[in-house]
């Protein structure tokens, strides 16, 4: 499968609105805020651990998509 079949069909998977909603806007941020400080709250309250607040608080280079087809 050459490049452009391959970005074509995850368009055209990403395009179904039976699976997919489409957003105005990108609420990855304000999510991963919320969750930080979650976390964060957590670890003062030392109900976890610094070693699970490591592995709880998000990165910040999250992958826009990835896309695995069936051939």
């Amino acid at each position: 499968m050459n490049k452009n079949d391959y970005f074509n069909q995850i368009e055209e998977k990403l395009n179904d609105l039976n699976v997919y909603e489409q957003v105005k806007n990108d609420p990855t941020t304000i999510i991963k805020t919320e969750i930080n400080k979650k976390v964060t709250k957590m670890l003062e309250q030392n109900k976890i651990t610094d070693h699970n607040k490591y592995d709880l608080t998000s990165i910040d280079d999250l992958p826009k998509i990835r896309g695995q087809l069936k051939l």
